[in-house]
């Protein structure tokens, strides 16, 4: 972070100054006390359950210079307290000021699957000729973008930020601190319907990323989608991604491997043979939608090429590994039903004795959890030679599964992951496949460390 004054942070977010120096320089900002440090500003946040406020003397303990509040703190130090009508609104406002520092494009990935993959490709993409910085994990809502934000300094040359939302109003908010010159829509999916009513209200919810958008701004687009074909232009450019002949950038002699994709990305005028080291025809359009927006910022094809082949993805995300005698595809972050039927397309493509699927509720699905769930059954019987599931919803992805023909003795349903973890020495064997995927909320990661723990531990014996 580039360093700021207090007074300078105080007039961006409309505060006051109640004690301290306004001539203190700031050089981070944080919302978690345990993470304030030296020269750092602290804002509390308060939620239904939590007060940041109650922190911050820790935060000052801690090394912070500077504090905001909403709340009335009586003077016990010599830092500087900022009084702001509502801290949550004040670290937006602080963001967005901070970002108009820089003279840098900005680029938004959203979308229903595969966000946090296209972002990092597109900044693998970008990286092979800007300095770039781009959202961690998936860093992507009205807390984690801003902090991120705050992470750019004059070295950076363009920025790469994930937007989630899973109500409306969220994109808009984000797009109001960002600012982006150019946006990408992986696909409209399913994740949020809950909330959001029907597929129609998410598209509309991932439209708002062009909320400030003009005729010097581009919207990049899933040709494929049936839902984003629906898209036309309204003041800005779009261009398409995808195998349609009315794309831009179109993926031709696909080739779908086991550990990885190739295809030849083809533009008006060129292209260029693409490599990436993930499995699934969803990482194709991951890749293609990098391609695109790498070579909107001027990036050469075959700098493009080299990005992409070096990419690696995120923790739990498509991260298959061997060990003991099987392949564990751990793909367990979250879940759509999208993202399900594409994770289990993967374990059908993967060479194997056995594909075990060992799968958990997706999670916002509300009243249209259970036939979405059903029907992935479908998907698992299939796709999967054994299935193992846990939770709620899980449960009709078990009846839909016998319901397509898979065998009940190799359809599984249990109550929780603990007594998944206790039956896998009994049901996994060497040569097996197994994919784990749920939403975040089913803690699918306890059941991968339970898969490694027992496979590691027969592979060091």
């Amino acid at each position: 972070m580039e360093k700021l004054s207090v007074k300078e942070a105080a007039a961006a977010c409309g505060g006051t100054l109640l004690w301290g120096d306004g001539n203190t320089v700031i050089a981070g900002v944080t919302t978690d006390s345990r993470k304030s440090g030296e020269n750092m500003l602290f804002i509390p946040l308060e939620g239904p359950t939590f007060d940041g406020h109650a922190f911050i003397r820790a935060a000052f303990d801690t090394g912070a210079v500077a504090a905001l509040t909403h709340k009335d703190v009586e003077p016990f130090c010599d830092g500087a307290l900022i009084r702001v009508k509502d801290t949550k609104q004040a670290l937006a406002d602080l963001a967005r000021y901070y970002l108009q520092k820089f003279d840098i494009p900005v680029v938004a990935v959203t979308g229903s699957v595969g966000k946090t993959t296209t972002k990092d490709m597109v900044a693998a993409a970008l990286g092979e000729k800007y300095r770039v910085l781009k959202t961690q994990g998936n860093f992507n809502n009205d807390i984690g973008l801003p902090l991120t934000v705050f992470e750019i300094d004059r070295t950076h040359e363009i920025a790469v930020l994930e937007m989630g939302m899973n109500h409306f109003g969220e994109i808009r908010h984000l797009a109001s601190i960002a600012h982006p010159d150019c946006a990408l829509i992986t696909n409209i999916g399913m994740a949020h319907i809950e909330n959001l009513g029907s597929q129609e209200g998410i598209l509309r919810a991932k439209l708002e990323v062009t909320s400030y958008f003009d005729e010097s701004n581009t919207l990049f687009l899933n040709g494929d989608d049936a839902m984003l074909s629906t898209v036309e232009a309204a003041g800005y450019s779009i261009v398409r991604f995808g195998t349609g002949a009315g794309c831009a950038y179109r993926a031709e002699n696909i080739v779908l491997d086991a550990d990885s994709v190739a295809f030849d990305a083809i533009y008006d005028g060129g292209g260029q043979h693409i490599v990436v080291n993930l499995p699934g025809m969803h990482n194709v359009y991951n890749a293609l939608a990098a391609f695109a927006a790498a070579k909107h910022y001027g990036v050469p094809d075959a700098a493009i090429a080299t990005g992409l082949a070096a990419f690696t993805p995120s923790k739990m995300r498509m991260d298959i590994r061997r060990f003991g005698g099987i392949t564990l595809i751990n793909d367990c972050y979250n879940a759509s039903p999208d993202s399900m039927r594409a994770a289990l397309a993967v374990l059908a493509g993967t060479e194997a004795k056995r594909r075990v699927a060992i799968l958990g509720d997706i999670l916002e699905m509300g009243s249209f959890g259970p036939a979405a769930h059903e029907a992935l059954g479908e998907d698992a019987a299939r796709c999967a030679d054994v299935l193992l599931t846990t939770g709620t919803d899980a449960a009709h992805l078990h009846s839909g599964a016998l319901a397509a023909g898979m065998q009940v003795g190799n359809a599984l349903h249990f109550a929780n992951n603990k007594e998944v973890i206790a039956a896998l020495g009994d049901i996994l064997r060497e040569g097996d496949a197994v994919l784990v995927k749920a939403s975040r909320g089913m803690q699918f990661e306890q059941i991968a460390l339970g898969i490694e723990k027992l496979f590691l531990d027969t592979e060091n014996k």
